[in-house]
């Protein structure tokens, strides 16, 4: 009988309960070093995003400004026509003497710090500054 059951165990095959536990650990190790490192790529592409959104408005601010050169504070309506689409419609641009800057949107605005881009008429790339 004895040696029934000893041929009987050598025939299963399958894991232990100490092998799946060690496979559980090293993946929960893994998450646990993963999660993080997807968490802040997420959130700096979306920061670049913002950015970029903020630049596109400069831009549409631009063209709307070579039709009107009179206004010289624009809104997401006054840009809407330019812009098709924007992340963020809070914001407003400044136009002064040839010089364009936007406040109030996500792409210039750093935790409780006030940012701004600042763009010159002929200007390819605008500077963001702090406040």
């Amino acid at each position: 009988m004895l040696k029934k059951l000893r041929a009987k165990s050598k025939d299963q095959k399958g894991f232990t309960l100490v092998e799946l536990l060690a496979v559980i650990v090293i993946l929960a190790i893994i998450a646990a070093i993963a999660v993080p490192i997807i968490t802040n790529v997420i959130s700096g592409q979306r920061e670049k995003a913002n950015y970029q959104d903020a630049l596109n408005i400069i831009h549409a601010a631009k063209l709307y400004n070579a039709e009107n050169p009179d206004d010289n504070s624009l809104t997401y309506d006054d840009l809407k026509k330019y812009l098709g689409h924007a992340r963020d419609t809070s914001f407003t641009v400044s136009v002064t003497d040839g010089e364009y800057s936007i406040t109030g949107h996500a792409g210039v605005t750093d935790g409780s710090t006030e940012q701004e881009i600042v763009a010159k008429s002929g200007e390819e790339e605008p500077e963001s500054t702090t406040e």
